[in-house]
């Protein structure tokens, strides 16, 4: 499904959760984001999210509103 919706080069960029950027900035890291890049990091990002929070905690995929897109 991810090479039906998805560029091969296709990317998901995410902004850390809090505790996360708090603890980079420590070891001094100026820009973090969160990136899955291609066919392979995107299915296994969603597998991973999936077992995670929807199988094992009853949470849902849903579109957010503020989805971006861009070709390059």
């Amino acid at each position: 499904m991810v090479a039906d919706l998805w560029a091969e080069g296709g990317r998901q960029i995410l902004q850390p959760p809090a505790e996360m950027r708090r603890e980079s900035e420590e070891l001094g890291f100026a820009e973090q984001v969160l990136e899955a890049r291609g066919h392979r990091a995107l299915e296994y990002r969603v597998g991973r999210s999936f077992d995670m929070f929807v199988t094992a905690g009853g949470f849902r995929f849903r579109r957010r509103g503020d989805v971006t897109a861009s070709v390059t």
